[in-house]
């Protein structure tokens, strides 16, 4: 599936030329990170989350990405390929709901442990086609206003034997940011399978940002969690980040302290020392925005 999706995207750049002065037909929009770690079975990992966007007429666009991560004999990732109308509708293999909010703040600093808490914050769709490589397809719609942007999906597999219907919303206002999500799974026959809930609320300051989120990840069957983090800009370049993740049972507990230095561009270069229930571990990365 994923050489299918490459043939598109080739075909697409090719046969897809803009003309001089029009709106460009293909776009690229996430990030590519790459990163150490002083204590993991695979030291080094990659964490790509992209989205190609081709335009086929003004408002039918082509949506081709990935979330993947790559380590040492093994990349889970899930493929997306779906047709986007009016930036609003989408039809195809589709991005969840539940995964355009409150992602882990461990993501952004320490991938090793975000891909070791993949099964609290992402959509049960993701975590099953990164883990039992379930093939989800759906419907999904999305809308943004000046203070509220939400979206649902619906979703059926090719492969993996279940439904699933995701929600998510979240409103800002005044530095402050309440979302939530929610999805429920489904067997194919109709049996409840479960569902994962998250919400969160975060608040900007002029120097400072402060997140605190709650996790119940049943339908993933993970330990519920809670996380509480907060950066501080330092320099007009540095940040400093804290990080405290609890999970139920404590056995994936961590905390952790680090460093982000923004370089030319939208790149950065970041360094994290994490504690926690495990052995303690230097996570040294460098990410691009684009």
């Amino acid at each position: 599936m994923r050489l299918i999706f490459a043939l598109l995207f080739c075909l697409a750049a090719v046969a897809l030329p803009a003309r001089p002065g029009a709106q460009p037909r293909l776009t690229f929009s996430g990030s590519a990170t790459v990163a150490l770690s002083s204590d993991a079975p695979s030291p080094a990992i990659g964490l790509l989350d992209v989205t190609a966007d081709i335009r086929l007429s003004h408002a039918l666009h082509l949506e081709i990405g990935a979330l993947e991560y790559v380590l040492r004999g093994k990349h889970p990732h899930e493929t997306y390929a779906a047709l986007a109308w009016n930036d609003r509708w989408r039809l195809g293999v589709i991005r969840p709901a539940y995964d355009g909010v409150l992602s882990s703040a461990l993501v952004a600093m320490a991938p090793h442990a975000a891909f070791d808490a993949r099964a609290t914050h992402l959509s049960y769709a993701t975590v099953g086609a990164m883990s039992r490589t379930d093939v989800p397809w759906g419907l999904s719609y999305s809308a943004q206003g000046a203070n509220l942007r939400w979206g649902v999906s619906l979703h059926d597999t090719l492969r993996g034997g279940y439904r699933m219907l995701s929600g998510a919303l979240a409103w800002s206002r005044g530095g402050w940011t309440l979302s939530a999500a929610a999805e429920g799974v489904w067997s194919s026959a109709g049996t409840w399978r479960g569902a994962n809930l998250k919400a969160g609320a975060a608040l900007s300051l002029p120097q400072t940002e402060v997140a605190l989120t709650l996790f119940h990840p049943d339908a993933n069957r993970a330990p519920d969690a809670a996380e509480l983090s907060l950066t501080r800009h330092l320099r007009p370049r540095l940040d400093l980040g804290v990080v405290a993740h609890v999970e139920q049972g404590r056995s994936g507990d961590l905390a952790g302290l680090g460093l982000s230095y923004a370089l030319g561009g939208a790149s950065r270069v970041f360094a994290t020392a994490l504690g926690g229930t495990s052995n303690g571990s230097l996570q040294l990365g460098l990410e691009a925005r684009f």
